[in-house]
């Protein structure tokens, strides 16, 4: 499962809030033993969140690198908080962006619409493949 903690106000990403950790620990209840929760996690000061996300039974964080202050740190806590990392990047950033952390995380969302709002029509990215492009070069 992949639920999008949205953030309330206007960070980089939306606006509009969706919801938080309660709903990730029903369904993490209600979904049975070990199930796959990758939260992507869009809010400001998401560093706050991690730990809450954690113990609600998310098992994967994805964030992208413009959202926090200290990515390191943050990296570090989704770790120490029983968690793997993953990092987004939105239409247009190039996945070289990410070549200094491809080291330190379990996984790359490369998100292909490109919105301002939950409920929004983005700009859709026709041909993703190319940006898969780096891939061979890791």
């Amino acid at each position: 499962m992949h639920p999008a903690l949205r953030g309330g106000q206007a960070l980089h990403f939306v606006s509009n809030i969706t919801f938080g950790h309660p709903l990730v620990e029903s369904l993490q209840k209600k979904q049975g033993q070990d199930p796959l929760f990758d939260m992507h996690i869009m809010v400001p000061r998401l560093e706050q969140c991690v730990k809450l996300m954690a113990v609600a039974g998310t098992s994967h964080h994805t964030f992208h690198l413009v959202a926090s202050e200290n990515p390191e740190t943050l990296i570090k806590d989704i770790w120490e908080n029983g968690a793997e990392v993953g990092l987004a990047i939105k239409p247009g950033t190039t996945v070289e962006y990410l070549a200094p952390w491809a080291n330190q995380i379990d996984m790359v969302l490369v998100m292909t619409l490109e919105g301002r709002r939950y409920d929004a029509k983005g700009s859709l990215v026709e041909d993703p493949v190319p940006i898969f492009g780096y891939r061979g070069r890791c």
